[in-house]
């Protein structure tokens, strides 16, 4: 027994010399073991119970209720007790979340959405128990891989699989030689969308102090530009165009200003993918050489790689007013020009898990 004089004094019981506590606090490997250890190494030591409670930033009644569980049960008493209190093993079994991920795709008894305390009543009657935490049903949909997420829309002549997957292979087609044992040109994949801007103010959620709601001023007018953007998602390279229209004509021009700018002709190939815009439609449609056009099934913007980009541009515009277009060209203008600097990051949001990783010389 270590006995140590004064008010603010602990007595420490020597299941472990000072020394050893010493190298279970070093050697530690979960952060509330090893705080635990530190302390009572510190106090083995002879220092303070006030004095250890601001080296660790503890207040002293919990050093006092450290001491206690060491002098009681030893260096087993330390470290997070939560884990081996036995609730959620007992609720939390193999078997009911094999069965939990079962119900899941369909609605609860009471036919609305699913929840944590939702899924707690569930466990309850799995379990036949009058009633379980609610903090159980949300540990529950982790531990089944659940996540809350906001549904896209999707509409109901969406694409189906077969068409999703011909999309896949034709990205990947090679192509074809331009000449009877010409060495084939280089092949790179893009994708290309538009999006529409405007003096309509767009509105974000922010954080902000609680009971202080922000303000952003907005005054809504309907005068649009329309930013298009084009990613090569293996890369996360990037062409951007602003225009205040949009048609087959603009189009054209801002087809060929993209080939123009990556190269394409006979030694390179760019295969493009892009939607269902009448615009966008071969019909009278001058297509610069070197670029094929390939297009995703209707009603399919999760195969568009190019979508992700918006929310990048969209970041300066948010919650902010503007006064004319002129205003908004020049921010647009500004933002589009610094994102082709930052290619890792849209590469990160653009490279889908089955884009053609590289494209290599062929």
């Amino acid at each position: 027994m270590i006995r140590l004089r004064g008010a603010d004094m602990a007595t420490i019981k020597e299941h472990l010399s000072s020394d050893e506590l010493e190298a279970r606090y070093k050697t530690a490997a979960d952060p509330i073991a090893k705080s635990h250890f530190h302390a009572v190494w510190l106090l083995s030591l002879g220092r303070a119970i006030g004095e250890v409670a601001r080296l660790l930033s503890f207040s002293p009644r919990w050093v006092g209720q450290l001491i206690k569980r060491y002098n009681a049960g030893g260096p087993e008493a330390l470290g997070d007790r939560r884990a081996g209190n036995g609730a959620a093993p007992r609720i939390l079994t193999p078997a009911a979340l094999a069965a939990l991920k079962e119900r899941m795709p369909t609605p609860p008894d009471d036919g609305g959405l699913w929840s944590g305390p939702k899924v707690a009543r569930w466990l309850a009657q799995f379990h036949g128990l009058k009633s379980v935490h609610d903090q159980r049903g949300w540990d529950a949909l982790i531990a089944i891989e659940y996540s809350i997420q906001r549904p896209r829309p999707r509409h109901p002549e969406a694409a189906d699989e077969e068409d999703r997957t011909a999309l896949k292979k034709s990205l990947r087609r090679r192509p074809p030689k331009s000449r009877a044992g010409a060495r084939r040109p280089k092949s790179n994949s893009h994708a290309m969308d538009e999006h529409r801007l405007g003096l309509k103010p767009i509105s974000r959620r922010i954080w902000a102090p609680v009971g202080e709601r922000p303000t952003a001023y907005g005054h809504h007018r309907f005068e649009w530009l329309y930013v298009t953007g084009f990613v090569e998602p293996a890369t996360g390279r990037t062409v951007w165009n602003v225009s205040t229209t949009i048609s087959k004509e603009m189009f054209e021009l801002i087809l060929a200003d993209f080939a123009e700018t990556v190269g394409a002709g006979a030694l390179k190939r760019v295969v493009l993918q892009l939607d269902n815009a009448g615009w966008h439609g071969p019909q009278n449609l001058a297509v610069p050489d070197g670029v094929r056009l390939v297009f995703q099934p209707a009603h399919s913007p999760e195969l568009q790689p190019a979508e992700h980009l918006w929310e990048f541009v969209d970041e300066p515009l948010v919650n902010t007013y503007f006064e004319d277009l002129d205003a908004l060209d020049h921010t647009v203008s500004e933002r589009c020009a610094a994102l082709t600097q930052q290619s890792e990051m849209i590469r990160n949001s653009a490279l889908f898990h089955w884009w053609p990783r590289r494209d290599k010389p062929n």
